[in-house]
């Protein structure tokens, strides 16, 4: 789900500013019903480099994600090969 959100976060990037106003406009008279954490929210979404920031968190987090799967692959590998720790250090 990374690369939706990554795609739809970069193509909204530029209207983030007109977004947040009208945010604002619509929702401000129903903030004081629900509470201050979605005028928080609105402000975190109003900026671009907010907006560029969780881009960059979800590719390190799709990078995290494919290298930690890559690490289990290899060791589920060394497990059913039935390699030993002298065999990796002494190949023979």
């Amino acid at each position: 789900m990374e690369v939706p959100a990554i795609l739809i976060l970069g193509s909204v990037k530029p209207l983030v500013y007109l977004g947040g106003q009208l945010g604002r406009y619509f929702l401000g008279p129903l903030l004081p019903f629900v509470g201050e954490r979605e005028d928080a929210l609105i402000q975190t979404f109003e900026k671009r480099d907010n907006i560029e920031k969780i881009i960059k968190m979800l590719e390190e987090s799709k990078k995290m994600e494919k290298e930690r799967k890559k690490a289990e692959k290899e060791a589920s590998r060394r497990e059913e090969s039935g390699e030993s720790w002298w065999r990796r250090i002494f190949p023979i």
